[in-house]
């Protein structure tokens, strides 16, 4: 009866989910900040502080530029605001992992409080604001934090691999392993 009733719930769920019926509006989800649901543009300001994970607090002065795909209602009301700032997240190939752009993160963590400058920004959920791209000098700041790291405590990417190969080794013999016991039961 119980098996009966489970099927039951997924069936009556599935056809909720198909009618339309309980999916989330726009207008239902977390508020994010007031007429910025949406941003899309080139704000001016100053750095107030660092924040945990590479991000800062943001304080614009001037909405400079809006882009085509902004959808906030009252952009303008970005100015005076301090607002959280990180990197963009994208997603590595098909069913890969969301990551942080890592050349954001270089350049967030050249950045000190008090520092003005111009970013190009979107509202990615919430009350948090992503970068959308990095100016030429910018992207240049980045890189050299990046190289500066890197020569530092050596390059991550290559300690990714490692531990990647290892953890592959590790799957590898435990495939074996299983491979022999069910070999071994026949």
């Amino acid at each position: 009866m119980k098996h009966r009733h489970s099927i039951i719930t997924g069936l009556v769920a599935s056809m909720i989910l198909a009618s339309g019926v309980g999916r989330i509006s726009a207008a239902d989800q977390p508020p994010g900040p007031a007429g910025l649901v949406g941003f899309s543009g080139q704000v001016r300001g100053v750095v107030v502080e660092k924040r945990d994970k590479g991000g800062i607090a943001f304080k614009v002065g001037r909405v400079l530029k809006t882009w085509k795909d902004n959808k906030a209602e009252r952009p303008e009301s970005l100015k005076g605001r301090t607002v959280p700032v990180g990197p963009a997240w994208v997603k590595e190939g098909e069913g890969g992992k969301w990551h942080p752009v890592e050349r954001h993160i270089h350049f967030l963590k050249t950045l000190e409080p008090g520092d003005e400058l111009t970013l190009e920004i979107r509202h990615a959920e919430r009350e948090h604001f992503a970068i959308l791209e990095l100016s030429k000098e910018q992207r240049e700041r980045a890189d050299r934090s990046g190289k500066d790291r890197r020569e530092q405590v050596g390059d991550p990417k290559q300690h990714g691999r490692e531990a990647e190969i290892a953890e592959l080794r590790r799957e590898i013999e435990r495939l074996k392993a299983e491979n022999r016991e069910l070999r071994k039961n026949r």
